[in-house]
């Protein structure tokens, strides 16, 4: 598991690929941090986009049942170029075969909705984000 490079002096860069607005802004409040900075794709396809035209991005968490591009290929592109970008699925579809094929894809790390506030710190402390 790649870890983010501490700095503290910079913000760290936080993409959340999620549709559904009730559950991007329940992220969102979560990540409400002076040391965090988030930012919003609303399908697979922008996601794609933004980590191809903003090297900053430090982290994604990607759900991966979204229209236009699903969060599976979304993420099986972004690490055509960016593999070392940490990307954590968080998903409604818990099944195995769906942890499975997310790992396939590319993904780090596989958090299942409704997201628990302690388990997504947790797990972004993992991957080096530290909450001031």
């Amino acid at each position: 598991m790649k870890q983010i490079e501490r700095d503290p002096k910079r913000k760290y860069n936080i993409l959340v690929a999620e549709d559904d607005n009730v559950n991007f802004v329940f992220i969102e409040l979560v990540l409400k941090s002076p040391l965090l900075c988030v930012t919003r794709a609303v399908n697979g396809l922008k996601a794609v986009e933004i980590c191809h035209d903003h090297p900053e991005i430090d982290l994604i968490l990607m759900d991966l049942k979204m229209p236009e591009m699903d969060g599976f290929e979304a993420t099986r592109r972004i690490k055509r170029f960016r593999k070392e970008l940490p990307v954590i699925a968080v998903t409604a579809f818990s099944g195995p075969e769906n942890k499975k094929e997310a790992f396939d894809a590319g993904c780090d790390e596989f958090i299942t909705k409704p997201v628990k506030k302690e388990l997504l710190y947790e797990t972004l402390k993992r991957f080096g984000l530290v909450f001031g």
